[in-house]
């Protein structure tokens, strides 16, 4: 067993340990209940960091009032330096501690943060991998993965708003309290306009809210978009689309910016609002102060730190408002994110759920009714039996319901009505996970991941080793063109295997399927892209392939299922023809028509 097999063997076994996520947390609260609960420990040494650098902020002013009040009155005299010893003492130590205080921060960030945000990545990634396929119809790719990412982005930046705004709002309330030992009078000043604006900011910011979740919505839906367009990059080149493209998106943006206009606007209102009640303070603290020292009635320390109390306080409430209305634009993102990622699978495992049991691979429609739509009904009480180790193809004109059969098989859909046996076991009552792992698909059109050659033929079987996947390789007629490649089976194909031509990603899509060697095999297909003479060695492999298997073909090219022992042919979700290629083509009405049509087309 090869290096790269012990890894990955090491990989799978820590990740199928780790945590798997069962639901998904449907609001902002369980999600940050869910996801923070490991590192409760980093994050209550954080809150007494904060605490502390906090006091800091308010002790510090306090401290210089004691040393301005008693070195004063002895200027000029060697007693000053005994008079003012400790306090320069305290203040030197608590400067000390501060530092101390924001290295641990920054510790406890370190040790937390990045695992944080990559537990709610990888978690998040596997709950909704196991979505339906319609969700996966339903959405771009690229805004699934933005909300994602927004997520565990938006994580890292709320942590630290929270932060900045608990180390602010304990600021504001210790230098209320400070000032209250020197005069009440300030303190209640201070105290009144503090509640007064916090009052106004939260009034203001229930009318931001929506606003909020709107641009997070129309953000999203434009970055999306983005993405796709660059998923589709070849389509762009081949039909001259740039200038589309630059059109596409520019609507999907400019509604971006119009939403984000709108509420950035209303935060400049409200920005315009709270300045002004800055001024209110300082008319209210200014002359006031100056008044009572004039009077005698407050030192000169007193003076000095209701003066500074004052500027910090203004400070700290115009923070605090400003980090509000980022909390809530933080909010709206993540509010927007798990509402659309913690929808539910329509297709789930039953609570009792088992692996199912592959002996003979009999595959049984027992009274199947399916429809997307109610207008769009394709099997009505559909009762069919596909023996075990049975070679069938299916045929039929396009929408017939030839691919909608076999995704009711690997239940990508489940039936409104009746029932799928596998031999004797209801699809509904087993595992997903088991039932397509005993079904082999190749596509007609296969799309690979950006990973090596190696990593794509082996997503048939992840135990598998190099020897086992580079055997299936070759009985896929992978190998010809893999060893001609510099980096070999290590080459990386590209996003959705860009980088290989139609026939090669197909020749893979056929080596991972080998690779798996499930007992039911579905080909879509499968040599379509191939040229003649690949194509027939390819069948010779498939032939090895189809050996001891329940195997289903959805034919377009007629030729390539004249073996097969049953031939369905489909007409608006009903199989009107079934029998041998030679029974249909003496006996049949719609397959003749196909047949000739096929002949007609290759003669000219």
């Amino acid at each position: 067993m090869t290096r790269y097999n012990i890894i990955q063997k090491k990989f799978r076994a820590w990740f199928e340990d780790s945590v798997v996520m069962k639901e998904f947390p449907e609001t902002t609260q369980k999600f940050i209940k869910y996801f923070f609960a490991p590192y409760r420990t980093y994050f209550i040494i954080l809150f007494f960091i904060i605490v502390i650098v906090s006091l800091y902020s308010t002790i510090q002013p306090y401290v210089l009032k004691t040393i301005i009040d008693a070195a004063i009155p002895l200027l000029g005299k060697e007693s000053l330096i005994q008079a003012t010893l400790l306090p320069v003492l305290i203040l030197i130590s608590l400067t000390i501690l501060n530092n101390i205080s924001w290295r641990l921060n920054n510790y406890v960030i370190l040790k937390s943060v990045p695992k944080l945000k990559s537990d709610i990545i990888s978690q998040t990634s596997d709950y909704v991998h196991g979505n339906s396929f319609k969700f996966f119809q339903d959405n771009l790719s690229g805004a699934i993965s933005n909300r994602i990412i927004d997520l565990a982005n938006n994580t890292d930046s709320l942590i630290m708003t929270v932060r900045e705004l608990l180390l602010r709002l304990f600021i504001l309330i210790s230098a209320i309290i400070i000032a209250a030992f020197v005069s009440p009078l300030f303190s209640s000043i201070f105290l009144i306009w503090t509640l007064s604006v916090i009052g106004m900011a939260t009034y203001f910011n229930k009318k931001i809210e929506p606003l909020s979740n709107i641009f997070a919505e129309t953000r999203s839906h434009a970055i999306g978009n983005v993405v796709d367009s660059f998923a589709n990059a070849i389509n762009v080149i081949l039909f001259s689309g740039k200038k589309f493209e630059k059109k596409y998106l520019k609507i999907s943006l400019d509604k971006m910016v119009i939403k984000d206009v709108t509420l950035q606007e209303k935060l400049m209102k409200y920005a315009t609002i709270m300045s002004g009640m800055t001024i209110l303070i300082e008319i209210f603290t200014i002359f006031p102060l100056i008044y009572l020292a004039s009077k005698g009635v407050l030192t000169v320390g007193d003076f000095a730190l209701i003066f500074m109390l004052s500027h910090n306080i203004i400070e700290q409430v115009w923070t605090i408002t400003e980090v509000y209305f980022r909390a809530s634009e933080q909010l709206g993102v993540f509010n927007q994110a798990i509402q659309f990622l913690s929808q539910k699978p329509d297709i789930v495992d039953a609570s009792n759920a088992k692996s199912l049991k592959i002996e003979n691979g009999t595959i049984v429609f027992s009274r199947v009714n399916f429809y997307y739509t109610e207008s769009q009904r394709l099997f009505e009480d559909k009762t069919l039996v596909i023996k075990g180790g049975e070679k069938v193809g299916l045929v039929g004109y396009s929408g017939s319901g030839k691919s909608t059969f076999v995704n009711l098989i690997t239940r990508m859909f489940d039936v409104q009505k009746g029932d799928i046996f596998i031999d004797d076991q209801s699809i509904r009552t087993v595992t997903l996970e088991s039932l397509r792992k005993n079904i082999g698909f190749i596509p007609q059109d296969p799309t690979l991941f950006h990973r090596s050659i190696m990593d794509n033929i082996r997503y048939g079987n992840f135990d598998a080793t190099d020897e086992e996947a580079i055997e299936a390789a070759k009985l896929a007629h992978v190998h010809e063109f893999v060893t001609q490649l510099s980096n070999s089976y290590q080459t990386f194909v590209g996003e959705r295997g860009i980088k290989l031509s139609g026939g090669q990603r197909q020749r893979i899509a056929i080596a991972r399927a080998i690779l798996k060697n499930a007992p039911i095999l579905i080909l879509d297909e499968a040599t379509s892209a191939l040229d003649s003479v690949t194509e027939s060695l390819i069948q010779e492999s498939l032939q090895i392939a189809m050996k001891n298997r329940t195997v289903i073909v959805i034919a377009h090219r007629l030729s390539t299922i004249k073996a097969l022992d049953r031939i369905l042919v489909f007409d608006q979700g009903h199989i009107v023809e079934e029998g041998t290629h030679q029974y249909l083509l003496e006996k049949g009405v719609i397959y003749p028509q196909l047949w000739n049509l096929q002949q007609g087309f290759l003669s000219d």
